[in-house]
């Protein structure tokens, strides 16, 4: 159904097209939208192939991308009316009728302020090169930083665009979070003391009497929490497909009650007392000290010091793992079926999730896959070993899709013809 030629909300009623040049622009604009709310209505996604439905997601990203452009382009001309108080605040304009998720007109107002105050960010906004998302994370870093520290991350532009032109969102922030660091251990401070400083606990219920908890650590306290968290969420996980427990838990019913057991003090009996915490480390860094390539993260990705690595080692087991350091592969031939504890924690260090991109599962509820199936004269060597979930599982065990992976660990996804569906890559840094 087309749009109507008039704005409508919830407390002004039908708001029509102002009168002049701009009611003319925003008239065009107005029939475009009706035009491509018709086209898409009418489209029948029900007949589309995968190559199509990812041909479709990729019009749907360019088609969001325009439309956050606009939406910071209104937030800025808002700020400006503001600003001469002809309106009252930004949000007033742009959603009057309350029918926009706050988190939205504060997006759109911090990404106008960002490209305002810098043309370099503004210019790659504008051509579609820079995504929204890349630079909310680039706008939440720079709003944290004050005098010299902001005028040197503003001086990294070139360096960030970069990044943000080739690497996926979750790669990004963590480009970003390194170069902050970089910044302020530049500057004689400690990156452990500004994220210490922001932590934070609340806790409120709902309406509908559920109970709500929000917490915010710095990376030193989540990978103590994460390890004992993780311990007992694969604990659970594995009781509840070896014991009969409940195996229709969702991940975040799992993750709660694995909360609740540590909290409670029910860990006590399925988990060791100490925390095991894998930290995974570039082999220069391990030899050589820091560099602007260093990799010093933990076993979620999340970037953490060496100082906290020595103070966590205090009461947790620290699991090091080097990467390009010329270790031997984990190879276990024929000797189990299953995969080792240490060939589980290898693979952790190369995949955070499922091997199948984008896909979100974690690792700590994925199942190791033998690519050359254990029946079929399989070995247990890690280099034949990918994560995958159990919907992926499901996918090659039950309808016959397969699996090949690279001596570089390229894993390609063929479809029960023989076809090749995709080829998924392992975690990027």
């Amino acid at each position: 159904m087309a749009r109507p030629a008039t704005v409508s909300n919830d407390t002004t009623g039908n708001v029509p097209a102002p009168a002049g040049a701009p009611g003319e622009v925003l008239a065009r604009v107005d029939a475009a939208l009706g035009e491509l709310d018709a086209a898409l209505r009418a489209v029948g996604v029900e007949g589309f192939n995968a190559l199509t439905l990812r041909w479709a997601g990729e019009r749907a990203r360019q088609g969001r991308a325009s439309l956050d452009w606009f939406d910071a382009a209104l937030a800025r001309r808002a700020q400006q009316l503001a600003a001469a108080g002809t309106v009252r605040d930004t949000t007033s304009v742009l959603d009057p009728g309350g029918r926009r998720p706050v988190a939205d007109v504060t997006a759109a107002t911090r990404r106008a302020e960002a490209v305002a105050d810098q043309p370099a960010l503004a210019d790659a906004f504008d051509d579609g090169a820079l995504p929204a998302a890349h630079l909310d994370v680039i706008t939440r870093a720079r709003r944290a930083l004050r005098g010299d520290l902001r005028a040197r991350f503003d001086a990294a532009h070139d360096e960030l665009l970069a990044a943000a032109a080739r690497q996926p969102l979750a790669q990004f922030r963590r480009t970003v979070t390194t170069l902050v660091d970089r910044l302020h251990a530049d500057h004689g401070n400690d990156p452990g003391d500004r994220l210490r400083r922001q932590r934070s606990l609340r806790r409120w219920t709902s309406d509908d009497g559920i109970r709500h908890w929000h917490l915010a650590v710095d990376p030193e306290a989540a990978a103590r929490l994460d390890g004992a968290l993780d311990a007992q969420i694969e604990a659970l996980f594995h009781r509840d497909r070896n014991a009969g427990g409940d195996t229709h838990r969702t991940a975040e019913q799992l993750a709660c009650d694995a909360l609740c057991d540590l909290v409670a003090g029910g860990h006590a009996a399925t988990r060791p007392g100490r925390a095991e915490i894998s930290v995974i480390v570039d082999h220069d860094t391990l030899v050589n000290g820091l560099h602007d390539h260093s990799i010093h993260v933990d076993n979620n990705r999340q970037p953490i010091t060496p100082d906290a690595i020595r103070r966590l080692a205090c009461d947790a087991d620290i699991l090091p793992i080097v990467l390009a350091g010329g270790t031997v592969p984990l190879d276990m031939g024929r000797k189990v079926r299953t995969a080792t504890h240490e060939q589980r924690l290898a693979l952790a260090a190369i995949y955070p999730r499922c091997a199948i991109t984008d896909c979100s599962v974690r690792f700590s509820h994925c199942e190791v896959h033998h690519t050359v199936e254990w029946d079929d004269n399989g070995y247990t060597d890690i280099a034949l070993l990918v994560p995958i979930c159990g919907q992926h599982h499901h996918l090659v065990h039950d309808h016959h899709w397969h699996m090949t992976l690279d001596p570089d660990r390229l894993l390609h996804l063929y479809r029960p013809d023989g076809t090749l569906d995709s080829v998924h890559p392992p975690a990027g840094w």
